[in-house]
């Protein structure tokens, strides 16, 4: 019973998720809206739902992160295909704007702000962030939980009322 309420949940996440990107027009390729899924698993008798995403889903939630070694060349691709699809760039000018882009990340460069540790922060005029946080918020836990304390009660009512029945047809 729980593991299809938490299937519920699943679903409605990974649609919100989904959502909130296309509406924050975050969905350029949609490879990353494509991955998002849901998995319920129940191990002893304890179920657990878990979300599943591209690693930057963190990075579109709470902005990129400050450069702090060698990028590898997929970073390089995944701006490129960026460029391309949100500035409708050709692939020579994405390209360029990707290394450039990552110059300014490593090198530094003019107006750009740093952290306490001296990285440079890039900011992005294209994402407010929130992707996740907007969607999985206190107020859906809050909501997740209720929905799963009156389910477990009512199924512990309901086996107590049953070993109540087999019980008194024993006696």
């Amino acid at each position: 019973m729980l593991d299809s309420l938490l299937s519920k949940y699943g679903q409605r996440i990974v649609s919100d998720l989904r959502e909130n990107m296309a509406k924050k027009k975050l969905n350029n390729t949609g490879e990353t809206s494509r991955s998002i899924r849901f998995e319920v698993t129940e191990e002893e008798g304890v179920s657990t739902l878990t979300i599943y995403g591209e690693e930057n889903l963190l990075t579109l939630n709470d902005g990129a992160k400050p450069i702090k070694r060698k990028t590898t060349g997929k970073f390089i691709e995944e701006i490129t295909k960026w460029a391309q699809g949100k500035l409708g760039l050709s692939f020579e000018e994405a390209r360029g704007l990707a290394f450039g882009y990552l110059k300014n990340r490593t090198g530094g460069g003019p107006g750009l702000t740093t952290d306490k540790s001296g990285n440079y922060l890039v900011p992005n005029r294209f994402n407010s962030g929130g992707v996740l946080s907007d969607t999985l918020n206190d107020e859906l836990t809050r909501e997740i939980q209720v929905e799963v304390m009156t389910s477990t009660k009512e199924m512990i009512v309901e086996d107590f009322r049953q070993f109540v029945k087999d019980a008194n047809s024993n006696i």
